[in-house]
């Protein structure tokens, strides 16, 4: 009795590890009518089928949080690539910038040059 239950578990861990659905296998035996008849032996294969219903959720919740975590990896690239994106943007401003700053100061600078140039003419004649 305590062999065919072993057995039972042994089978069911077996085809739950290898991915297949688990399905309770009874070993024939010559006292097969006196098993189904027996009260324990029912119970302890509602027990069984119980345990097999609650893997078998447990590996579709496993599936479930799977599929969602390759969704959050996927936005976190999204994300990523969106910071790279805005760094690459505020590069290019700041360049910009740059070169605005550079263009103010040399207009200045020649404005600069120009009105001593006219003083010196001033100062000359």
């Amino acid at each position: 009795m305590k062999n065919i239950i072993f057995l039972s578990c042994f089978m069911l861990t077996v085809n739950l590890v290898s991915g297949q659905k688990g399905h309770i296998q009874t070993v024939p035996s010559q006292n097969q009518d006196r098993i189904e008849t027996n009260p324990k032996k029912k119970t302890a294969h509602a027990r069984m089928e119980e345990i097999d219903n609650i893997f078998n959720q447990m590996k579709t919740k496993l599936n479930e949080l799977n599929v969602l975590i390759d969704k959050l990896k996927d936005n976190k690239d999204a994300v990523s690539d969106m910071s790279q994106q805005d760094m690459l943007t505020l590069q290019q401003l700041m360049e910009k910038k740059n070169q605005l700053e550079t263009m103010i100061s040399n207009t200045m600078k020649a404005a600069n040059d120009a009105a001593n140039a006219a003083i010196k003419n001033l100062k000359a004649s």
